[in-house]
């Protein structure tokens, strides 16, 4: 049995999902005992190094980590702070690994936190074979481990740091295991020994697709079973593409783009904004994503409507639970206020994050957004009302008329924006399909995805015509004026 250790950090239900995925039995506890009884440990999270020792140490859980001695696996911040010191908030961590943990600098053409893939180096581990040389996996991060003693794989951003770390019968990756690909298929049901990676018909450029397999001794932790790539190659392909995956066509495709509004952890939906007109359409937003993701749709508008109440994020266990269990390319909106608010979002599993009212009332807190993490994963949103931005949840009508205010954002590096008629959100009436088709012809180069109303198929057709790079559907969904069956065909 593997106990995954339970404490305020986020990622954790990502990583059950991934050996639930595995067949593997896991189970979540902050007990001593169990933990310490556990066949092997892993010690996963994303979060803020202060704050996560102190829940550590209130717990009594840094005692008992550090007394482990069966196999042990730390993941991104638990890696972190399985070493000596971290640099965030001078914090002093368990001390099991003697390495220090630092903050990137920022040096040109590179941005902080560093996000996305690359590739491993100088594996010389029996964990990281010299095989995983060139493989690539995916960080989020903006701490990095120095290269030691304990270093047993590389990678590189803005200088080299620790991909992984092994001491005695503690093993780590700064990379997420996890989300670095679609999980093998065991081939041994009693005890993970051979694990074979599924193979990908979406490769990264100028890699040779190959089957891998690993030998996975009894005693030693099955990390490896968790670095297959295929699914985020998927991700990768499909994030911003605009054109029908290998297939060499130039010809343009639009996304269909299903929506999952929360409240309260439910799947529910809103009539023109208006927290009073809610109808809750599934109790599990999970059970809903996966429905999705068997109908061969690959993206999803993730709303997290109790945090545009709060102006803060409040549902990111919602997300980290779908990103954890499907392989959909999630963009998620809803309070994001802060560059905390961000972070979370993007460790929690987002690929994208969407930002309206804070475009308004906050505009140089967006454009340092923009800064930070580029125009690819930044989508502004721009709601609108009788020609003008509506912000706070539609709560309230600016003076900013629509088209000056997405060409200012345009100019200024904005290459996504999601655009809402609130007039007919919901109401199953048509979208604002003429205001599209001018946003296109006065700013081409901007990826439009049309949201609001979108009822019928013909009306799919008539936006993929003149160009939108997506079309968001809620409500036609769950009130069956749009099959999940009617959207296959169209994406096929």
């Amino acid at each position: 049995m593997i106990a995954v250790i339970d404490y305020n950090a986020g990622n954790v239900q990502s990583v059950l999902f991934a050996l639930e995925r595995l067949g593997v039995n896991a189970v979540l506890t902050g007990d001593h005992a169990q933990i310490r009884a556990a066949d092997k440990v892993i010690f996963p999270g994303v979060g803020e190094a202060s704050t996560t020792m102190h829940f550590l140490r209130e717990r009594g859980l840094d005692a008992v980590i550090k007394s482990l001695t069966q196999p042990t696996l730390g993941i991104c911040v638990g890696m972190q702070l399985l070493c000596a010191h971290s640099e965030e908030n001078d914090t002093p961590c368990l001390g099991v690994i003697p390495q220090e943990v630092k903050r990137f600098i920022p040096v040109k053409g590179e941005k902080v936190p560093h996000m996305g893939w690359n590739s491993l180096s100088r594996c010389a581990d029996e964990i990281f074979t010299p095989e995983l040389s060139g493989e690539y996996v995916y960080y989020v991060h903006s701490y990095y481990v120095e290269e030691g003693p304990y270093t047993t794989a590389l990678s590189e951003y803005t200088l080299p740091f620790s991909a992984g770390l092994h001491k005695d019968n503690f093993y780590a990756t700064q990379f997420h295991v996890e989300k670095s690909g679609k999980v093998g298929r065991i081939s041994n049901s009693s005890a993970i020994k051979h694990i074979k990676h599924e193979s990908s018909d979406f490769k990264k450029p100028d890699q040779k697709s190959r089957e891998t397999k690993h030998i996975l001794h009894e005693d030693k932790f099955p990390l490896c079973y968790v670095i297959s790539l295929g699914a985020l190659y998927v991700k990768k392909c499909r994030f911003g593409c605009t054109k029908i995956p290998g297939s060499g066509s130039k010809e343009l495709i639009m996304e269909i783009i299903p929506a999952i509004d929360i409240i309260d952890g439910k799947c529910v939906r809103l009539t023109q904004g208006d927290y009073a007109q809610k109808t809750v359409y599934n109790e599990d937003p999970l059970e809903v994503a996966k429905q999705f993701e068997d109908a061969g749709l690959h993206r999803l508008h993730l709303v997290d409507l109790d945090g545009a109440k709060a102006k803060r994020i409040i549902n990111h266990r919602v997300l980290e639970r779908i990103a954890g269990a499907t392989s959909l390319v999630i963009d998620f909106g809803g309070g994001l206020k802060s560059h905390e608010d961000l972070r979370i979002a993007f460790e929690s599993g987002a690929q994208q994050v969407t930002g309206g009212t804070v475009a308004v009332k906050e505009p140089e807190l967006f454009m340092d957004w923009l800064k930070v993490y580029g125009g690819e994963r930044i989508i502004l949103g721009a709601d609108f009302k009788d020609g003008n931005i509506a912000v706070s949840g539609w709560q309230e009508q600016s003076q900013l008329e629509l088209f000056a205010f997405l060409a200012d954002y345009v100019a200024q590096g904005v290459k996504y924006t999601i655009s809402t008629d609130v007039s007919k959100d919901g109401l199953l009436q048509g979208s604002a399909i003429d205001t599209y088709q001018r946003i296109r012809e006065e700013l081409p180069d901007l990826k439009l995805i049309a949201s609001g109303g979108v009822t019928s198929m013909p009306e799919l057709e008539r936006l993929r015509e003149i160009g939108c790079f997506g079309a968001i559907i809620g409500k036609a969904i769950y009130e069956n004026k749009i099959s999940l069956k009617d959207l296959m065909a169209f994406n096929s």
